[in-house]
């Protein structure tokens, strides 16, 4: 819970979050890409990057209030 109200604070920052989590960034990145697929999401996918940082950014929106948790969800799957 502690991760998930840090990522909100810190938007699509995980260097951060890891630096007020005092974690590798590795961990961090770890423990989101957990969530995500919590949500039902593939985690690595054969894109080069580009579907983790799409994910990302919906996350970011999320947190930023711009889109709603159902909107995020739906992004995620797509």
């Amino acid at each position: 819970m502690e991760f998930a109200c840090l990522l909100v604070r810190n938007p699509g920052d995980v260097q951060e979050l890891a630096a007020d989590l005092d974690i590798a960034y590795t961990t961090a990145r770890n423990r989101l890409d957990e969530i995500v697929a919590a949500l039902g999401v593939p985690v690595e996918s054969a894109d080069g990057g580009q579907e983790r940082e799409r994910r990302t950014d919906v996350l970011r929106r999320l947190s930023a209030g711009e889109i709603e948790f159902d909107e995020a969800k739906r992004l995620l799957k797509e």
